[in-house]
Order: C-alpha cells, then sequence, then structure tokens
C-alpha cells in the first residue's frame, strides 16, 4: 500500500514506546487511504490487540467505528460556520483520537488551516504538569491555537460563549465514561448549563480502539501512559493501574489480578486489555487493591 502523507512530523524517541510505537513517522494519513491502512497494518504490526479473550473487535469492526466517526466530524462541520465550532481538548488519548480525526478531515474539506480552530484546554484543579506540557506540545504537533482556562464550570464555559460567539463544541467523550451513557453523538448541554450541542464523534469507541487508532497511525500521547497511567484526572487521586504491575497474564498483558505497588515499572497502558479496568487507577471509582 503506497502512503501520500499529507505531512509528517517527528516525534522524539520515548520511554517505553520503542517497541510499538516508532519514533518517527507522526503521520496524517489521508481520509482515501486510512481505512486500507487501519485494516492491514494494524492486525499485522499489534496482533496482541485484537486476539485476546477481552478484545472481540476485529479490524473491520474498528474500520468502521472510525467511518461513522468522521462522518459525525463532517457533519458538524457542514451544519456549523467554523467560526462556531470549539474543541475541548484535555490532552487524554480519547481527545488525541478526536483531534486526529478532526485535522484529517479539516484537510480533506480544504479548510485553511487546522490553527482557525478554537481549542479550549479548561485546566484540571492539581492536574499533572505532564498533561499541561503535552497539550502545549499539541499546538506544534498540529498547529492548533489552544486557549488555556480556567477549570470548566457554567460560568466559565458562559464567558467563552459570550467571547466567541460558539454554538458547538466537540467533546472526546465515551459511553463509558461516567455519567455518559445516554449520550448522543449530538447532544444539547445539560438543563442549567448555557446552552450549547455537545459533539460526540467517539462516543461507541472501547479502550482497545483509542490504543489501536494511536498506535497504527502513531498519533501523540502523553507520557504518563507510558507510565501506566490509563486513565487522566486530578494528579491527587490519579494513579498508574494496578493491574499493569507484573506478573502479566500469558498474552502480555493485563494482570487477572490487581498487585501491589513496588519498585518494578509499570507497563505501558496500551497494555491493559480488559478495558473495564481502564479507571482502576482513579482512587474516587476504585479504593486501592
Amino acid at each position: 500500500l503506497g502512503h501520500k502523507f499529507l505531512c509528517a512530523f517527528f516525534l522524539q524517541r520515548r520511554g517505553n514506546m520503542n517497541e510499538t510505537h516508532p519514533s518517527s513517522p507522526f503521520i496524517i494519513t489521508p481520509l482515501s487511504e486510512l481505512y486500507e491502512y487501519l485494516k492491514h497494518d494494524s492486525v499485522h504490526q499489534h496482533p496482541h490487540l485484537f486476539h485476546h479473550k477481552y478484545s472481540k473487535i476485529d479490524s473491520d469492526e474498528l474500520t468502521d467505528r472510525v467511518k461513522y466517526s468522521i462522518d459525525i466530524i463532517k457533519k458538524a462541520f457542514s451544519s456549523y460556520r467554523l467560526e462556531e465550532i470549539a474543541v475541548s481538548f484535555n490532552g487524554g488519548k480519547d481527545c488525541c483520537v478526536m483531534v486526529h480525526m478532526m485535522v484529517m478531515v479539516m484537510k480533506e474539506m480544504c479548510f485553511p488551516s487546522s490553527s482557525s480552530l478554537k481549542i479550549f484546554y479548561f485546566s484540571v484543579p492539581n492536574g499533572f504538569k505532564e498533561v499541561d506540557d503535552f497539550v502545549t506540545q499539541c499546538s506544534s504537533f498540529y498547529k492548533l491555537n489552544i486557549t488555556f482556562l480556567p477549570p470548566l464550570t457554567k460560568e466559565s464555559l458562559k464567558k467563552q460563549i459570550e467571547t466567541t460567539h460558539i454554538k458547538a463544541i466537540f467533546m472526546g467523550t465515551r459511553s463509558t465514561d461516567p455519567r455518559c451513557s445516554s449520550l448522543l453523538p449530538f447532544t444539547q448541554t445539560d438543563p442549567g448549563w448555557p446552552p450549547l450541542m455537545r459533539i460526540n464523534p467517539i462516543l461507541d469507541w472501547k479502550y482497545q480502539d483509542i490504543w489501536r487508532f494511536i498506535l497504527c497511525l502513531r498519533v501523540p500521547y502523553c507520557c504518563l501512559y507510558d507510565q501506566g497511567y490509563t486513565s487522566l484526572g486530578s494528579a491527587i487521586d490519579t494513579h498508574p493501574n494496578p493491574y499493569l504491575l507484573p506478573p502479566l497474564d500469558d498474552n502480555n498483558a493485563t494482570n487477572t489480578q490487581p498487585s501491589s505497588p513496588s519498585s518494578v515499572s509499570y507497563a505501558p497502558a496500551y497494555k491493559l486489555i480488559d478495558g473495564s479496568l481502564e479507571r482502576a487507577g482513579r482512587s474516587s471509582d476504585h479504593p486501592p487493591p
């Protein structure tokens, strides 16, 4: 398969990524080639993500999810003017996948530049410096104009709506996130919040889908995921996932029983095959084992 990359960036080699997340190139693949690329390369390069008892989705189903997500993104860009759209980007893996697809769609639809898109980064109280640094790096990777804002509240959102006149905002939300199981791809904000259309293009993606996409397309991600974090929030109550401590099972992914922290290094986030354990590192969701 010949690849005609629209653009290529080079990332420095980081920690545990050398084996499965090569340092070069970081690519944005044309949509015309994306689906075949996912179908053929992802299975061959990362078989442990496709053939495991916890992972029942094959590459065709992943491709279908990508196509559906891209259709939602295109519909949003056709329904709203670019100046009416914003993106809520928190530096997490889900938002990385969403933004990567959005940049691909913008190039296909011949938007002048991804820098014309409004990107909001609502800070997290007691957040990770690594996440802040990564968000800054993404502005360079994707040529984005990211606005750093106070934590998300009704008041802070209202201020942004009044200042920027946006009518819709992209969210990297999945239906397995807390209080998100009833969301639709296009969902108005909840009662009591400033009126805004929430656009959720990756609602039906599973944990494994996110990492398949990231690894296959070499999408940049925060270095904390290489240190065993699988879900990022406040630095106070977010820890590496205990299911990523050795010993791992025979498939070299997901310890079937959580281990106690020790001097042994955690496996990277993409080794967690059982997506239901994604938030096991959140103290507020799961008490320590």
